[in-house]
Parts: structure tokens; sequence; C-alpha cells
């Protein structure tokens, strides 16, 4: 929970140090992309089962 609070900050500060660490870590090219409220179950199942 900490740990998602921190990134959040982070990727709200585009000075923070780890500003581009993160966005490098998510796959994300700018911090207008990372959209928390996004989830979609039936992907994730996919693409952790390996199916396409």
């Amino acid at each position: 929970m900490w740990g998602y609070a921190d990134l959040v900050e982070i990727l709200n500060d585009p000075d923070h140090p780890a500003h581009e660490e993160r966005l490098e870590w998510l796959d994300l090219d700018s911090a207008a992309e990372f959209e928390p409220g996004r989830f979609d179950a039936d992907a994730i199942t996919k693409a952790l089962s390996g199916l396409r």
C-alpha cells in the first residue's frame, strides 16, 4: 500500500530522482499513460496463462 502511494507521488513529480526509472519500470513513455483505474481481469488472466 505504501509502495503504491510512493509510486503515485513519484509519477506526479517529474523532478523526482526516481521519476524516469519508474516510467521505465512500468514501460510508460509518460506519467499521463498511468491509468490505475483501468484493469482488465480477462486480459491479465490471458497474459498470465500464456493465451493470446
